[in-house]
């Protein structure tokens, strides 16, 4: 035998050892890459807190305050023989036999002599002997007035 014949089967079998300790960096450059396009797409950006713009009224600008209006208290008491007696806030008593137009009537006159509006707001309160179908209409003849915030308190 030759050198080079001895030479060659050298190389060849360092040319074997090589490649089988060689790392397959393909599917792990995938695998990185993938795990970067995962976390900058689920990351949140935020802005610096100090930095947020915002408008300041001038000096000379008049504020307008709210004031946080009481709700008016509609009293539902079912009353023998199919009358109803409602009060209205702090002592305006109605008694209703089936016509409850007469209690839109006096809902429009409450919201004009106490300067009250439509949108403010307004708890019903059934009285616990009250029969249910005089609470329905009572809330109709609220909503037929055009009161929309209507707020239900239930007594125990």
């Amino acid at each position: 035998m030759s050198i080079l014949t001895k030479i060659k089967k050298c190389r060849a079998k360092k040319k074997s050892k090589s490649v089988a300790l060689q790392i397959r960096m393909i599917s792990m450059i995938d695998v990185v890459f993938l795990l970067l396009i995962y976390f900058l797409l689920t990351s949140n950006f935020r802005a610096k807190e100090g930095y947020l713009p915002i408008s300041l009224p001038e000096e000379n600008q008049q504020t307008t305050t709210t004031r946080m209006v009481e709700p008016l208290d509609v009293t539902v008491t079912s009353i023998t023989d199919g009358q109803c007696e409602i009060t209205l806030g702090e002592g305006d008593i109605i008694f209703i036999d089936n016509d409850f137009g007469k209690l839109i009537n006096a809902l429009k006159e409450i919201v004009t002599t106490h300067g009250r509006n439509a949108s403010d707001p307004i708890k019903l309160k059934p009285a616990p002997q009250s029969q249910w179908h005089h609470v329905v209409q009572t809330y109709d003849a609220l909503w037929e007035s055009n009161m929309t915030n209507i707020i239900f308190s239930i007594s125990q």
